[in-house]
């Protein structure tokens, strides 16, 4: 916006060495220009790492802290006590990370569908409630009034003894803590490089969002060539059309 309003008034800029320029301005003569084309393409991250795949239709700033509540939420069924019963001695949940590993995910409280795919409290209080984050929940329209009672008992606690995220989002992790009536506590921690090392199922979220388990169509999802993409491109917005 401000540059677009310095253009309106009449200001111009320099047509060649802009990078050059901005870094000279603006970094006290501690410049490193060489550092911006330093191995170059060697590789491109497209080619490794790779493709970076959602395991869940939320900011990504919020999988880490889903998956830990999977994990308790696993734990317990495991120990063959019923969910609801989990659910009912739920007094409280904190949710610690790093000092600022929160800024993606900056709703506490979503006013509708879409919001609710950047609050943490909401999608923990999900996967406690279903076992996973459902494409209709973070949908357009309301929030589910199913999970915004569970979601009202998350509190975030950032961590102070991790070093800030802004340092290095690569180690961000999650910690979510229950408090039970019982007077004991659970938690499970997750770091991102424990999502990112598990990889997704890119068939089943394609099932999931079309409903369609065709071999075709699950062969075309391992975006393999251009008529890959094409094929789940076109599936997918057949699916959206009434």
């Amino acid at each position: 916006m401000t540059s677009a309003q310095l253009t309106l008034a009449g200001m111009t800029g320099r047509p060649e060495n802009v990078i050059e320029s901005f870094l000279a301005a603006s970094s006290d003569g501690q410049a490193q220009p060489e550092k911006l084309t330093q191995n170059w393409g060697q590789p491109w991250r497209i080619s490794a790492p790779g493709l970076e795949f959602k395991p869940f239709p939320t900011c990504a700033g919020t999988h880490s802290a889903a998956e830990a509540a999977g994990l308790l939420r696993q734990q317990w069924l495991s120990s063959g006590q019923p969910l609801d019963a989990l659910l009912r001695q739920i007094v409280a949940i904190a949710v610690a990370f790093p000092p600022g590993g929160d800024i993606a995910a900056p709703v506490t409280v979503p006013a509708n569908g879409i919001e609710a795919r950047f609050s943490l409290e909401y999608v923990i209080a999900a996967m406690l409630i279903y076992g996973d984050l459902r494409l209709s929940d973070f949908a357009e329209g309301d929030v589910n009034p199913e999970i915004m009672p569970l979601a009202a008992r998350v509190r975030r606690m950032p961590d102070p003894s991790a070093p800030p995220d802004a340092l290095n989002p690569a180690q961000r992790f999650h910690r979510v803590t229950l408090s039970l009536a019982d007077g004991t506590t659970r938690h499970q921690q997750r770091t991102r490089q424990e999502s990112l090392a598990e990889g997704v199922d890119v068939g089943r979220k394609l099932r999931l969002a079309l409903g369609d388990s065709s071999p075709e169509l699950l062969a075309h999802s391992a975006l393999r060539s251009t008529a890959d993409l094409q094929a789940v491109t076109d599936a997918l917005l057949q699916s959206l059309r009434p």
